[in-house]
């Protein structure tokens, strides 16, 4: 929630941050983890130990590289998406047709059948790119979420202001941060696209503030105003 009374420089964390929508216990197998994640409607959420402390995240983009087999275990493709449909052609080539209407999967495309009939298929098959994509939770591991986590993630305090926070998503290549209290539990996520929407709403008048940060605990990269 944006502090509306607050210039653009002025906001906090706290000010950006939305709540935590859900939390995944560390030993949670990672097929539960999947559905939770599906169910809440989020691209990804923080992992805690059994003190509910933030150890780690897990988002789509990890569930995608377990199913297209650039981490974790050997398996084969799953279906990452529940509006696919599988079809054999002749010659025994297999190819994937998307279900939603035209113009609705940025990876869609046009494809004319040797029958003259048009279909759209889909160029990414098991990759993860939408929110409300599907991966077939039943053929998921069962393993503990730790193994398929993020370790390390970027964890900040409240206070830390708007400039530091785009500073340390740009400077480690994420596009969310997980809020903590000073026990290291999880209150809040900040996500670009809250950024984004600090930036549209900024009063022209804002002027611009000069603010440093420092580590407080570099092996867990908590970060603070200084």
């Amino acid at each position: 929630m944006i502090a509306k009374h607050k210039s653009l420089f002025e906001l906090t964390a706290a000010d950006l941050q939305t709540g935590v929508p859900v939390c995944l216990p560390i030993g949670m197998p990672l097929r539960d983890a999947a559905k939770k994640l599906s169910e809440a409607r989020v691209h990804g959420a923080p992992v805690v130990d059994e003190g509910g402390r933030c150890v780690g995240v897990l988002s789509v983009s990890d569930v995608a590289r377990w199913a297209i087999n650039i981490s974790g275990p050997t398996v084969s493709h799953v279906q990452s998406c529940g509006y696919q449909e599988t079809h054999r052609g002749l010659g025994g080539k297999v190819t994937v047709h998307c279900k939603l209407d035209e113009g609705k999967c940025p990876v869609q495309s046009t494809k004319r059948l040797p029958d003259g009939q048009h279909v759209l298929e889909c160029r990414e098959p098991h990759s993860v790119l939408l929110e409300w994509q599907l991966v077939d939770t039943e053929s998921l591991p069962t393993e503990d979420v730790r193994h398929y986590m993020t370790a390390e993630p970027v964890l900040v305090d409240a206070h830390v202001s708007i400039t530091a926070l785009s500073r340390l998503m740009i400077n480690s290549a994420v596009q969310r941060v997980i809020v903590i209290d000073s026990e290291h539990r999880p209150v809040g996520i900040v996500t670009v696209t809250d950024l984004v929407a600090a930036l549209a709403g900024a009063d022209e008048g804002s002027t611009t503030g000069h603010e440093s940060f420092s580590a407080i605990d570099p092996n867990s990269q908590t970060w603070s105003e200084s």
